[in-house]
Order: C-alpha cells, then sequence, then structure tokens
C-alpha cells in the first residue's frame, strides 16, 4: 500500500516570489526546480495570480493573462529573427569568401 506524502504548505510571500520569478521570464520548470516545489504547484499559484490580478482590472486595462501571452509570443519573435538574422550573416561571408573577400558585420 502506497505512503501518503504529508503535503507541504508555503505561505503567501514564498508564492508571490515564485510566481514572480516566472513572470519575469524564468520558466516554470526552472523556477519549480529551483525552489524544489512541484511544477503543478507553480502553474496553479500563477494561474491563481493572474486571475486575481485580472479580476481587479479597470476598463480599457489588458489584463495580466493577456500580457504573459504577448509577453511569450514576442520571445518566441524574437527567437525567430534572432536566427533569421544570423542565417543571414553567414550567407553573407560565404558569398563574399567566394567572391575573394570577406566583410565583417558587426551587430
Amino acid at each position: 500500500m502506497p505512503t501518503k506524502r504529508n503535503p507541504r504548505s508555503y505561505d503567501d510571500e514564498f508564492k508571490k516570489r515564485a510566481v514572480q520569478m516566472v513572470l519575469d521570464g524564468r520558466g516554470v520548470n526552472a523556477a519549480a526546480q529551483d525552489l524544489d516545489i512541484p511544477r503543478s504547484c507553480l502553474q496553479r499559484w500563477k494561474k491563481q495570480m493572474l486571475d486575481t490580478m485580472d479580476s481587479s482590472l479597470e476598463p480599457g486595462q489588458r489584463s495580466a493573462t493577456e500580457l504573459d501571452a504577448d509577453n511569450r509570443r514576442l520571445r518566441k519573435e524574437l527567437a525567430y529573427m534572432t536566427e533569421q538574422r544570423d542565417i543571414l550573416k553567414k550567407t553573407i561571408r560565404i558569398f563574399g569568401e567566394a567572391e575573394g573577400r570577406v566583410r565583417r558585420w558587426s551587430p
């Protein structure tokens, strides 16, 4: 028969700091591992915090959930654009070497 684990309790300040780590750009998995807490707890705290923030909005303000989604989308777009830039820089260098000249580009 499996033994039951005693669930740990966390104070509100710890939860806020953990969620803030995630909102500051740290991944949920990485933050949970660093803090030695279950990933599901951190996801639940994040959702609760964002829901609380969303419910206290004034008309015309964007919700924390929308801002979080935009942040994720922009990070993906930045990674894609950085990759495209690097490909173009390599292509220019390859064609420059083929013509016998190498042009150094600085970002």
